[in-house]
């Protein structure tokens, strides 16, 4: 964590930070692609909206949520990664999706691993590994 409160975490190539308003452009082209058809999508812009709203919500109340992807070596944003939770969720779900062109690299489970890991030691999420 930072100095804020602001969650971000790095591994070896990944930085892992809140999403910004500036994510949301790509995350809603992803989320109206067939890509997302494992999340129940495809969403119009409005429903994609509320989606991106969750995912930050869940850090107020639960004190994690969504993290974007970004690699260490360019800044470039890949997708995202998550810990869901809530009514929708009734357990916690880690979860993840890439941006098209960004498969088979090993991010999401470079990612995933960074979350979790952080989850296990920062938060006290129940070790399930």
């Amino acid at each position: 964590m930072s100095g804020d409160g602001a969650v971000t975490i790095r591994t070896e190539r990944l930085t892992l930070r809140l999403p910004v308003i500036e994510d949301f452009e790509v995350y809603a082209q992803l989320m109206a692609s067939p890509r997302s058809a494992g999340m129940g999508g495809p969403f119009d812009t409005r429903s994609a909206w509320g989606l991106f709203c969750h995912d930050l919500a869940l850090w107020q109340l639960f004190g994690h949520g969504a993290l974007m992807i970004d690699l260490n070596e360019t800044g470039e944003c890949v997708g995202q990664v998550g810990i869901n939770h809530g009514p929708l969720f009734p357990e916690k779900e880690l979860g993840w999706h890439l941006y098209d062109g960004h498969e088979g690299r090993g991010y999401a489970t470079e990612a995933a691993f960074g979350l979790r890991d952080w989850a296990f030691c920062d938060v006290g999420v129940a070790d399930a590994r």
